[in-house]
């Protein structure tokens, strides 16, 4: 089941007139978040509030493996010894030519991301701002997750310039 089928409920459960209970329906489950009480003047918007730590680890797992299987779906492997596994070379659409080119994309939630950068944050979590995912294998199209490091930019270009002069060699 995804993510668009949780429901967030309010009851009333002390048989007065205002709700007094939060709950999340997912499918057959029912997990009750919190007393109304705790979310007094928030109303439906401080219900989600309330509910989304529970939905992180109660949802993102569904979440995770559906990212995962729709990246699966789109990509070839290709021998990578250097590394010793097989990159996941992409074969949907990318970001095209010239300056920063050749990055595979996705469209994820209506919105066209780095499937890179999905894959890294799928695995590992976050990726803070002023850090960038490098390719341990020296191609842009693979998305293996293993393949794939939090770098800083200028770590980022040193390896780039490393790579370089190797094939110049």
């Amino acid at each position: 089941m995804s993510a668009a089928a949780v429901e967030i409920t309010c009851e009333n459960t002390a048989g007065r007139g205002s709700p007094s209970v939060v709950y999340v329906n997912w499918g057959q489950a029912r997990l009750q978040v919190a007393p109304i009480s705790s979310l007094l003047n928030f109303g439906r918007v401080g219900a989600v509030r309330a509910a989304r730590p529970f939905l992180r680890g109660f949802v993102m797992g569904d979440r995770r493996e559906a990212i995962e299987a729709k990246v699966r779906g789109r990509i070839k492997l290709v021998c990578c010894p250097a590394l010793g596994s097989d990159c996941w070379q992409w074969t949907g659409p990318d970001s095209g030519d010239g300056r920063g080119g050749d990055y595979p994309r996705m469209c994820l939630d209506g919105q066209t991301v780095a499937v890179h950068r999905v894959m890294f944050t799928n695995k590992n979590g976050f990726i803070p701002g002023k850090k960038q995912i490098d390719h341990k294998c020296r191609n842009r199209g693979c998305v293996n997750p293993d393949h794939l490091e939090m770098v800083t930019h200028k770590e980022n270009q040193r390896r780039r310039d490393r790579a370089l002069r190797m094939v110049a060699e």
